[in-house]
């Protein structure tokens, strides 16, 4: 786990340092942010936690990233908020078992970062990513399909995934 959480970082480092090497408040913000996301994945994935004060450092660091734009939309941000919280919180009281409360605030808090189409691009790559993961350790490990999936690690990774194309699609 160690090891291959030092490979990410490095990758992503790298990455990060590609595109924002002019700009160093958003190389330091999105390093924090991608930092914790991290953090966030191990813990989710061997606990089935995500605990809140890795949420609230999330939160504080995606607000200090969006005052950092030069043109940021806080309205969008506020609104993409509101829908992502709603649609996720109600289907997690309609389908209790399906997605959990920390998966339903770490994306509502990448709602305001990214913004209401690419968090539900977002929610799109990580429930494919997780869908198939469990599908091939389901057929290859002959495992329970009851079994709970840590959801939060395919939220991360999708999410740094995101940011990237993103970033490409603007160069």
């Amino acid at each position: 786990m160690y090891f291959t959480s030092e490979i990410i970082s490095g990758f992503v480092a790298c990455l990060l340092y590609h595109f924002y090497a002019t700009d160093l408040l958003q190389l330091l913000a999105l390093a924090f942010m991608f930092s914790l996301l991290l953090v966030i994945s191990i813990a989710d994935y061997l606990y089935l936690l995500i605990p809140d004060r890795f949420q609230l450092l999330l939160l504080l660091g995606v607000l200090f990233r969006k005052a950092t734009l030069p043109v940021a939309d806080w309205p969008a941000a506020f609104i993409s908020f509101l829908v992502i919280f709603s649609l996720l919180f109600f289907t997690g009281l309609a389908l209790p078992d399906g997605i959990g409360g920390g998966d339903v605030k770490l994306l509502s808090i990448l709602s305001i970062t990214f913004g209401l189409e690419p968090t539900l691009f977002i929610i799109l790559l990580a429930s494919f990513s997780a869908g198939s993961y469990f599908l091939h350790s389901h057929m290859t490990k002959d495992s329970s399909l009851q079994r709970r999936l840590p959801f939060g690690p395919f939220l991360s990774a999708a999410a740094v995934m995101v940011h990237f194309a993103q970033a490409l699609l603007v160069r």
